[in-house]
Order: C-alpha cells, then sequence, then structure tokens
C-alpha cells in the first residue's frame, strides 16, 4: 500500500512549519529568560528584613528547628467562654 505523494508531501510541510515555530518559540522564550536571569544577577542585593540580626526570631536549636508551640497554654479564666464549640478532627 503505498501513500498518495502530495498527501506526504502536505504533511512533511506541516511538519516542517510547525517544527519552525516551536524552535523560534524556543529561542525566544530562552532569551528572555537569559535576560532575566542576567539582570537578576546585575542587581545589588538587599537585605531582607526578616531576616535580619536586630530583631529577637527566637531559638532555632531544638530537635523541631523552633517549630514547638508554647510549653503549656495560657489558663483563659473565667468568663471567656466563646460560645463556639471546640475543634474536633475526623467525621463528616
Amino acid at each position: 500500500m503505498s501513500a498518495d505523494p502530495n498527501e506526504r508531501d502536505r504533511t512533511l510541510a506541516r511538519v516542517r512549519t510547525t517544527t519552525a515555530v516551536t524552535g523560534v518559540g524556543a529561542v525566544l522564550v530562552g532569551g528572555v529568560l537569559v535576560g532575566w536571569l542576567g539582570h537578576e544577577a546585575s542587581q545589588p542585593s538587599t537585605p531582607d528584613p526578616a531576616s535580619s540580626s536586630t530583631s529577637d526570631q527566637g531559638s532555632t536549636d531544638g530537635p523541631d528547628g523552633g517549630l514547638s508551640g508554647p510549653a503549656s497554654l495560657p489558663d483563659s479564666g473565667p468568663g471567656t467562654d466563646s460560645g463556639q464549640p471546640g475543634i474536633t478532627s475526623g467525621g463528616s
């Protein structure tokens, strides 16, 4: 069974066109990415205020990296019931 030569030529032309368009798009995206990375590299770095050593960020020496909660919860005292039900897990 032989394929129609005209159909084959049309298919090859579509493949060449698609490949060319995709290649141009890849080159453009690559150039934009390189330009953006070059721009970012040329910017002077500014210190992050959140990581400043002048503020007390707490200790991270614990086994969980400082992610533990307080040792105990404060007493709520009388008259502080919000009327909201407690948090439960599971169920639907």
